[in-house]
Formats: C-alpha cells, sequence, structure tokens
C-alpha cells in the first residue's frame, strides 16, 4: 500500500493518493467495527464466567460451542 502511495509521487495525483487512503480507511473502520463488536461479546461471556463459577458447564465454552 505504502509502495502504491509511493508510485503516486509525481505531483498530479494528490486525488489518487487520497483515493487510496479513503479506500483504506473504510477497510480499517470496517475492521474496528467487528474488533468492538467482538470485545464486546468477550466481556459478556467473561463477566458471565464470573458469575457462574460454581456451574459444571462454563457458559463461555457454551456460547463458542453455539457457533
Amino acid at each position: 500500500e505504502v509502495a502504491a502511495l509511493l508510485q503516486l509521487n509525481d505531483g498530479r495525483s494528490c486525488s489518487a493518493a487520497r483515493g487510496l487512503a479513503e479506500r483504506k480507511l473504510a477497510v480499517v473502520e470496517d475492521r474496528l467495527k467487528d474488533l468492538s463488536a467482538l470485545r464486546d461479546q468477550l466481556t459478556s461471556l467473561v463477566r458471565r464466567c464470573r458469575t457462574q463459577r460454581g456451574k459444571v458447564h462454563c457458559p463461555l465454552i457454551d456460547a463458542l460451542n453455539e457457533n
């Protein structure tokens, strides 16, 4: 990606560089959204494990088996 941007270093390709950066930003934002959802799910599962320690079945493992 950096190499592609450096190839645009001719002084006339700012819009092309901006387009590449905007597309990469969209990919990063989508990934952050996915990671945030994963964080929320894991946080919930960890909390459930803490509150149900005496049970034979771990809610974390049960949730993973459901998927």
